[in-house]
């Protein structure tokens, strides 16, 4: 027997910054973002 009712009533979360994810990734990156410069 399945129950439904538990997941049809408890709300569902969302990440409104689930998006904004990548920006983390620019500070570590740097250093090979300005080699890949430096390099043109």
């Amino acid at each position: 027997m399945r129950d439904e009712s538990a997941t049809d009533t408890s709300p569902r979360w969302r990440d409104p910054k689930r998006y904004l994810w990548p920006l983390g990734l620019t500070i570590p990156l740097s250093p090979f973002l300005a080699w890949g410069l430096v390099s043109l």
